[in-house]
Parts: structure tokens; sequence; C-alpha cells
């Protein structure tokens, strides 16, 4: 247990106070000196300040931190109800002892029933010590619990935060899904060149920048689901440089130093993204009047294993020390009103976290910052699917749809009819029962989406199996709630279709669901 003070930190038990602050309510010299003579005689270390009037108490309450505060019952011009209510209207939970001669045990009862916590005779100082401890004591153990409630209180607020978050990006998903398909649709069947093309394209680039958000919102609520894959750090700043320079601005110098070595770690590729951009957007608004950032990649080793370093830098504002301890909080913010959610930098935290990565800050006031990502380097072979750019791949199997939400369905189901796929549809897991137990030809895979009416998605698949046991799923989801793993990381023998998805992804994801 620890008491601090300004400047000075004390640890003790609390059978062996070192040093209280003490506010002395008493207009006799003589008697005050008593006291504290008392309570050094009982191995107290006290720091003091009396005062006689009630406009002097407020002065002192006002004007440094207390540890108790010890009353005459009765002065000149104040007493101790009147300092009780002081105490009360500044809303400091300070202990409070009276010591008087002349109170009645009957006077100092009801004085406790007001606020004191406890009274002792002068006459019998020697119990003064051992009373302040106690109270002392009780006082910390108070705060102790409001503190504790009080993050209770924030957990549970973070946790229906949360909650909300999954709701809503789990919908929004299965939206940009529908506009992503149907926009590529139009888009493909549109002749080259056609102006119309263009509009198409911004509405795409739209709907990804809009999956990134609700894919923070995951992230931030731990309901996100990590897709691990061989990921090159080099290749993620490169191809970020141009959005990146433009997300800035032309009154920021931007600058890129990939390192010559091989940058590859196992991650998720848009959450690492979505750290960089964080980052990146967190430099150039501590840079109101430009400066320069600096994105740069190094390769590290330390205690025999090797890291890649991911350093954001900029020469902006800086913090204090005070800022940089609570810069990860979520919803913290030192941005105006409207510039900023104060989600940026936990999202983050939370990003590299997910990836086993570490994280640093370095930051002066005046000087700049520098982020620091640490991820563990890794040489595995690259993933089948590295991305929708891939040429297009054709099938002919028989795959089981299983979505309730109508435009999803159909979306999948044109795109993988276009490509050769026969498709079986249903909306709910019973639909899906029952259209398997009619079946007249082999279904091949069955593709899920985890969280249905009725039933999970991997509940219909181990229901499907008893009958077929080589039947192989692929699951889809907006969000991973509580139908992965607790972490949030599809396990590795499922393959997993993250939403919201392009047609190209959904092929791709099939195929490779197939061929596994």
């Amino acid at each position: 247990m620890k008491l601090y003070f300004p400047g000075n930190t004390v640890s003790f038990p609390w059978e062996k106070v070192l040093q209280l602050r003490v506010l002395l309510i008493e207009d006799s010299a003589d008697d005050a000196a008593l006291l504290l003579r008392e309570l050094g005689h009982g191995g107290l270390q006290v720091e003091h300040v009396r005062v006689e009037t009630e406009d002097e108490m407020r002065a002192a309450l006002d004007q440094r931190a207390w540890d108790l505060v010890i009353s005459d019952y009765s002065l000149p011009h104040f007493d101790a109800l009147g300092a009780l209510d002081v105490m009360k209207r500044s809303k400091r939970d300070l202990p409070f002892i009276i010591v008087s001669g002349t109170v009645g045990e009957d006077t100092a009862v009801a004085a406790m029933r007001s606020g004191a916590h406890d009274y002792v005779m002068k006459a019998n100082l020697k119990r003064l010590p051992e009373t302040v401890r106690r109270e002392v004591r009780e006082a910390q153990l108070r705060r102790e619990r409001i503190s504790l409630e009080a993050q209770m209180r924030h957990a549970q607020k973070m946790e229906a935060v949360g909650m909300l978050a999954t709701g809503v990006a789990h919908d929004f998903n299965n939206l940009l899904t529908v506009i992503l398909s149907f926009s590529q649709f139009v888009h493909d069947d549109l002749p080259a060149g056609h102006p119309a093309r263009l509009d198409l394209r911004e509405v795409v680039e739209c709907a990804g920048r809009a999956a990134g958000l609700t894919r923070q919102l995951l992230t931030f609520s731990r309901r996100s689901v990590f897709d691990p894959q061989l990921v090159d750090v080099n290749s993620v700043v490169t191809a970020a440089e141009k959005m990146l320079k433009r997300l800035v601005g032309k009154h920021i110098d931007y600058a890129s130093v990939p390192c010559a070595e091989e940058t590859g770690t196992i991650a998720d590729r848009g959450l690492l993204e979505q750290v960089l951009v964080n980052l990146v957007v967190n430099a150039r608004d501590a840079m109101p009047d430009g400066g320069k950032l600096t994105v740069e990649t190094q390769v590290l080793d330390r205690e025999g294993v090797s890291y890649v370093q991911l350093a954001v830098t900029d020469t902006g504002v800086g913090m204090p020390p005070d800022v940089q301890q609570r810069i990860f909080e979520p919803f913290f913010t030192t941005k105006p009103a409207g510039r900023g959610t104060g989600l940026g930098l936990s999202t983050v935290l939370g990003i590299v976290k997910q990836c086993g990565g570490d994280l640093a800050v370095h930051s002066s006031p005046g000087k700049g910052t520098t982020f620091k990502v640490y991820l563990q380097r890794s040489h595995a072979p690259a993933p089948l699917l590295a991305s929708a750019a891939m040429k297009r791949v054709r099938g002919s199997e028989t795959v089981l749809v299983v979505e309730d939400q109508a435009g999803v369905r159909a979306a999948v189901q044109r795109t993988l009819n276009s490509t050769g796929f026969r498709v079986i549809e249903a909306s709910r897991g019973r639909e899906a029962l029952e259209l398997m137990g009619k079946k007249h030809e082999p279904v091949h895979l069955v593709l899920t989406d985890l969280n249905l009416p009725e039933m999970t998605g991997t509940e219909l698949v181990q229901r499907l199996r008893q009958d077929e046991p080589s039947l192989k799923a692929l699951y889809m989801s907006g969000f991973a709630g509580g139908a992965l793993s607790h972490q949030g990381v599809v396990d590795s023998t499922m393959s997993f279709l993250q939403k919201p998805f392009t047609p190209d992804v959904l092929v791709h994801k099939v195929r490779a669901a197939l061929d596994t």
C-alpha cells in the first residue's frame, strides 16, 4: 500500500506511517503543540497547518492536499460542526477527528452522526495516534473501493459500447457486401471506356473506406476477426504511400524509408494498414502548421528473436508525460471537438497486441513524436489467396449458401453462378437441413454465415457433417462474436470469409476452400 505526496512517495505498512499532512483547526498554539507531540510519540511524522476560522480553512483546503483534519470542537469564531459543513461542501473525503477537553459524550456522538469519524478527549491524547492510523487507513480503503467501482462502471459502459458497435458493424458489413458486389456487376457489364465506370469505381472506393471504419469499431470492441497471413511490411508502406501523401496534405513533407531486408510478419494485412493510417493521421494532426513525417521500417534482433519495426515520426508539437500516459485510453483526445473520436490510438494498440506485437512511444513537447510498432519477423510461406487481383477462377461444384440477408444471398448466388458453380440457397439453419435431406445431387461445400437465426453456422455444419462427414465448409461473418475462439482468431481448421467482400474475393475463397 502506498501514500502519494507531491514529490515524495512513501511505502509503508499501516502500523508504521511515516508522514501525514494534517489540517489542524485549533485556536490554542499550546494545545496544538501537545497534539503534534503526541502524534510524534506515536511514530507519525506530521506536516501541518493550523487555522482558526472558516475562511482560513477554505483557503487551506484549496491550497494543498491533506490526509486528515483534526479539529477542536469549539473555537471563538468557529466550531467542529461548521468545519464539517465546509468539508462536505468541498466534496473531500478526509478523516475528520474531533479533539476536545470539554465536549460531552452525547455531543461527540451527535458530531459523529454529522460526519465526524471519531473523537478523542484531550485528557486521553495517547489514543490519538492509533485513531489517526485507523481513520487514514479506512479513508484509503474507501478511495480504493470508489476507484474500483468507477472502473467497473467504465468497463460495463465500454462493454455496452462494444456490443452496440458489434451490432451496427455486422448489419453495415452486410450492406457493404451488397454495395460492393452489385457495383462490380454493373461495372463489368458496362463497355470499356464508359464514363459510369469511373463513378462506380468511386462507389467501390468509398465502400472500402466504410468497411475500414466498421473494422475499426470491431477492433476497438475486441470483436474483430483476425485473419493471419504472411505480410510484407515494406509492401504495406509502399502500397499506401500515394494515399497517405494525399491524406497528410502538401504542407507536410512525407517520406517513407523502407529497409533493404525482408520484412515479412504474420498479421492481418487490413488491420496492419489501419495501424499505419491511424498513426499517420495522428502525426498529421500534430503538425497543423506543417513539418516532416517519416515512415520507416527496420529489422531488429533482440535476444535471438528477429523483429520488424514500423516507425512513424513527426516533428510536431509533441506530448508531455501526463498526456503520454493516457493516449491509449478509449475516447481520450487532446483534439478540439469534432476533430477526433479518441479511438485511433486505442485501436492501434488493440491491433498490435492482437498481432502479438509491442508498441512504444517517444515524445517531448515541441520536439515531435515517434511511434514504434514491433512485430515478430516471419519467413512463413505466402498464403494461397494473396489478393483479389489474382486471375478469375471458375468451378463446377455445388455450393449450399446459408445467409439470412436476402441482398447478400443474391449477390453470392449471382457471383458463383457467373463463374460456373451451382448454388442451393437457404435463409436459415433448419431450411438448410431440410434442403440437404431432399437433395438429389452431391453438395461439395456449405457457405454459411456464422450468425444465423435458430442456430449458429458452426452448429449447422456440425449437424450436416453427421450425415456428410467429408462436407467442406466456408464461414462468413461481419464480426466474430462468440462463434469463433474467445480471442477472435479464426481457428486453423476453419476457412473464413470476412464481410464485406467483393465478388473476386468470394470466388477465390470458395475455390480455396474446395481445394484445401
